[in-house]
């Protein structure tokens, strides 16, 4: 073997040890950071139901919060502006494309040795797919996702008891309540009134 081969492989190994690292240690702070968002609501147990503070929530991350999403409140019923089972799907995709990105840097010998004949574009051997480092911080980000979601579950279910009141037509009810005695009206209005006030 040549001496200028043997640099060669040893640039070729060099480089890809570097990527290795570049991507295992990228990954694992992507999942750290992930993690630690959802820190708060790892021990949500899977039937959480929301307490009856509406404002001030027990699971806010300590940082800034990855997401954003909105609560959307329909006459078929309550949702997120974007559906929380895409988080995952979306994050996996992220996690996924980041190791695939890597597969796809040439071997630096076809640019230094231009006029040497080889075919295709030799690449650079980087983290696979499902190696064991890769599926435990895989099974990490999935566990934390899953966790996430479970009080924004919970917080959207206990909206739907307020269903029927956004559901209520204004104008049927004040036509209704004009048909009434006025002595009724007094004893319904209170009543319609305590109910939205114990409501809130």
């Amino acid at each position: 073997m040549s001496k200028l081969y043997k640099l060669m492989e040893v640039i070729r190994f060099a480089m890809q040890s570097a990527i290795r690292s570049l991507v295992l240690d990228s990954l694992l702070a992507f999942v750290q950071f992930v993690s630690d968002a959802c820190l708060e609501t790892m021990d949500c147990p899977d039937d959480l139901t929301w307490n009856s503070d509406f404002i001030n929530s027990p699971y806010k991350p300590k940082t800034c919060p990855i997401f954003i999403v909105d609560l959307v409140l329909e006459p078929t019923g309550v949702r997120y502006s974007t559906p929380i089972e895409n988080f995952e799907t979306k994050v996996h995709s992220l996690f996924n494309n980041a190791i695939l990105a890597s597969h796809k840097i040439p071997h630096v010998e076809k640019f230094i040795m231009k006029n040497l004949f080889i075919t295709g574009t030799p690449l650079l051997e980087s983290v696979g797919l499902h190696e064991q480092e890769v599926e435990e911080l895989r099974s990490t980000l999935r566990k934390s996702l899953g966790q996430a979601i479970i009080p924004l579950r919970a917080y959207a279910a206990h909206y739907q008891t307020f269903m029927p009141l956004l559901n209520l037509n204004i104008e049927q009810f004040a036509k209704w309540v004009l048909t009434i005695n006025q002595s009724i009206i007094i004893i319904t209005s209170t009543l319609v009134f305590c109910t939205l006030f114990s409501l809130f």
